[in-house]
């Protein structure tokens, strides 16, 4: 294909780096010595460090700081001519396993143009020579051409819109091909997951590919197809809603219309490809094999037989030796909780706060214990802060559902062809286990087990798609929903105002007590600093910054989370010569500050959400790719005893903590919550949002603002339904499992 861009006239400029000013992922600002001359000049530019000597092909510009100025549009290192600049360049960090002895062995070998051939004769040329075996040879040679091969790569890709940072990905993908794979259809820059339509779109038009092209159709209606899928969190979108957005889309701002039987017709050429179809219903392709073998799975467990009757009288006896060792009366909806766990070999245990989910969780493992003592009990939840409670509260180890499958860069150790040895497992906050996450569970889980879930069904479901907690239960799942609130509970203002809340009422607030208050704000600025004004008084009260979560429905605006992150740190962590503090991008990390972790590292034993505090900034030593010594740059951080480091590249992973959305807040609690509340989150104010933020406080709950503001929320219970088919996909597979079991032939079995 031909790509017809405008050609302009572009100045050389030759020298080397002498001051690198601002940098940022790929974008530079730096200072070149050409001659006699020292410029400045800034671009998109990938990976060039200070003394490299480097072509520039730009444009002058006048800037307001820095005078005349390169802005530049391409540029290339000039590969070495010379014994002295290939010695440089392949002792360099850019040639992985090439350290300064082997580098003067292979020059002393291959002479000036060392680099050159290396590049033309890969691999070969390097043989024979001391201390480069076979694997370092590769190392050494791959590392050479994608030096030069990339920066071409990126040079050309540049210019058509594709960032290097994204270039550097399509080339780990496609190698040599990239440019020649992308020419012919950039839409495969939406496969990366990377990238949006409408950006790829405007890639495509520079290019010059048909507006009514297959590609551009095609890749439209998985883009469409996803995003509503994960906006919304369904599982599949009506045929004509999405042939509808997808027309909408492809003909905004398009030279040449799409019709329906054009985006009809590259519906079913995808189909069993990237999507399901099934009556009337358009799937992403794993989420319709999610659905199904969840009920499959839920399916096979429930009909299983286990070689163990259980004893009812020596069940009766065993509740009632918990009672006693621990000075209870439990209810009769917490008795049979604890009977249809054994009952059923899957169960679902729901309940609002202070209903005593957990006590039952308790006297299920002591008993469990002493029916089964040689059984293996798996205890998990979503996150770090989840599972850390969970431990807590049962005296029993607890991991993060991504922890006891084994997860990896490469996917779950734990699998259908690779099951879980445990013969019990109890998985807790269940609302926010989305779709995907218990397919992987139940397909690691042997039939014969037996399985707890656990949740608050009406906290905020999973952010990711599906609602398998509601779908569980109203799927015809054994359950058990928990209603009596005991006198306990009952003496907290937070748990009878959250229930109060989640029946629709308005809050009632007892001036008397000291666990729950709404101070009125009526101007978003005053919320603002009312919010932080709370959060230092508490901390003077002697609370520690781990003690308070403050949670805002938003990041965006005054009152969100991003601007109050700002404005805390500088407050209960402010600058000081005795800390220190590195910038990144246009954030600022400070030893002291709180911090959160945003993907799961379970190598590192953090995961997303978890909430911990900077305890160092500074240098450490460690070993390059080629085991030479070198010293970096790393933040290191404590999570409730688990010490995890970043290096540079990681720094992204986390960002301030002092504020978080109350989505992220989901499966932790804090001893103070502070939530400001204003009309302007409008677009967010839901009861179920409102509910899971109360309930993450244990001691105190602070709300800030428009008492306006918390009413809406709590009237506004039109909760976005979730296009979902997994209820009735295990409904139909378990309505007739009691006929199944009483055909089932007679067996010989032991009774506990």
């Amino acid at each position: 294909m031909n790509v017809q861009l405008e050609q302009e006239e572009l100045v050389a400029v030759k020298g080397v780096i002498t001051n690198i000013i601002f940098h940022k992922e790929d974008y530079m600002i730096a200072t070149l010595q050409a001659d006699d001359n020292e410029i400045t000049f800034k671009g998109t530019i990938f990976g060039l460090e200070k003394d490299e000597e480097v072509t520039l092909k730009g444009n002058w510009v006048e800037h307001h700081q820095y005078g005349k100025q390169l802005e530049v549009k391409k540029w290339e290192r000039p590969i070495p001519q010379t014994k002295e600049k290939a010695l440089a360049y392949l002792s360099s960090k850019f040639v992985k396993g090439c350290g300064k002895v082997q580098a003067k062995k292979i020059v002393e070998k291959l002479g000036d143009n060392a680099v050159q051939t290396i590049m033309r004769e890969q691999e070969k040329c390097l043989k024979g020579i001391k201390g480069i075996g076979e694997k370092k040879a590769i190392s050494i040679a791959k590392s050479v051409k994608e030096t030069y091969e990339l920066q071409n790569i990126i040079s050309e890709l540049t210019v058509i819109g594709v960032s290097p940072d994204l270039t550097i990905k399509l080339y780990q993908e496609y190698g040599s091909n990239t440019v020649s794979i992308l020419k012919n259809n950039p839409y495969k820059l939406t496969e990366m997951k990377m990238i949006s339509f409408p950006k790829v779109d405007e890639i495509a038009q520079r290019i010059g590919i048909s507006p009514l092209s297959g590609f551009r159709i095609e890749a439209c209606i998985n883009y469409v197809l996803t995003e509503m899928c994960f906006k919304f969190g369904h599982c599949f979108i009506p045929e004509t809603d999405l042939i509808q957005q997808t027309i909408t889309m492809l003909n905004h701002n398009a030279t040449e219309i799409a019709d329906t039987q054009s985006v009809l017709q590259s519906i079913y050429t995808l189909e069993d490809n990237t999507i399901i179809i099934e009556e009337g219903k358009v799937y992403p392709k794993n989420f319709y094999i999610y659905e199904n073998k969840i009920a499959e799975r839920v399916n096979i467990l429930l009909k299983y037989k286990t070689n163990h009757a259980i004893n009812e009288q020596r069940l009766d006896e065993l509740i009632k030796t918990y009672q006693l060792q621990n000075n209870m009366i439990l209810a009769k909806d917490q008795i049979r909780a604890i009977k249809e766990a054994f009952k059923s070999n899957v169960v679902v245990l729901t309940g609002n706060p202070g209903t005593g989910k957990t006590t039952v969780v308790k006297a299920i493992i002591f008993v469990y214990r002493k029916l089964f003592p040689n059984d293996l009990i798996s205890l998990s939840a979503p996150t770090g802060r989840a599972s850390r409670k969970l431990q807590e509260t049962t005296n029993h180890e607890a991991l993060t559902n991504h922890r006891l499958l084994g997860y990896s860069k490469d996917g779950f150790e734990y699998n259908h062809e690779n099951q879980l040895s445990h013969n019990f497992f109890i998985v807790d906050e269940m609302s926010m286990v989305d779709l995907h996450m218990t397919y992987s569970l139940l397909q690691a889980i042997s039939k014969g087990s037996r399985v707890l879930f656990i949740g608050d069904v009406d906290q905020l479901p999973s952010v990711n798609a599906g609602n398998v907690l509601k779908d569980l239960l109203d799927s015809g799942v054994p359950n058990v929903r928990l209603k009596e609130i005991f006198r306990q509970a009952k003496e907290s203002q937070i748990i009878t105002n959250a229930h109060r809340v989640n029946k629709g009422n308005s809050i009632i607030i007892d001036d008397s007590k000291d666990d729950m208050y709404f101070i009125n704000q009526q101007n978003n600025s005053n919320i603002a600093d009312m919010t932080i004004k709370s959060a230092l008084r508490f901390i003077e009260l002697g609370y520690s910054l781990s003690d308070i979560l403050v949670l805002s429905p938003m990041r965006k605006g005054i009152i969100g989370t991003i601007e109050l992150n700002k404005r805390l740190q500088e407050v209960l962590n402010p600058f000081s010569f005795n800390k220190s503090e590195i910038r990144y991008g246009e954030k600022v990390f400070r030893e002291g500050d709180k911090v959160m972790q945003l993907i799961n590292r379970v190598n590192k034993g953090v995961f997303n959400g978890d909430i911990g505090i900077i305890t160092y900034i500074g240098k450490t030593t460690t070993l390059d790719e080629n085991e030479e010594k070198i010293e970096v740059d790393i933040i290191q951080c404590d999570y409730q005893g688990v010490t995890v480091t970043y290096k540079k590249d990681e720094w992204k992973e986390i960002e301030l903590g002092y504020s978080i959305t109350i989505h992220k807040s989901q499966g932790g609690q804090a001893p103070i919550v502070i939530i400001p509340m204003s009309t302007a989150h409008y677009i967010m104010l839901a009861r179920n949002l409102v509910y899971t933020g109360m309930t993450r406080a244990e001691s105190v709950l602070v709300f800030i603002g428009q008492s306006k503001a918390l009413n809406i929320a709590i009237s506004n219970n039109k909760i976005t339904d979730r296009n979902t088919t997994l209820a009735p996909k295990i409904n139909n597979r378990i309505k007739n499992i009691t006929e199944f079991r009483i055909s089932l032939p007679q067996t010989t079995s032991s009774v506990v």
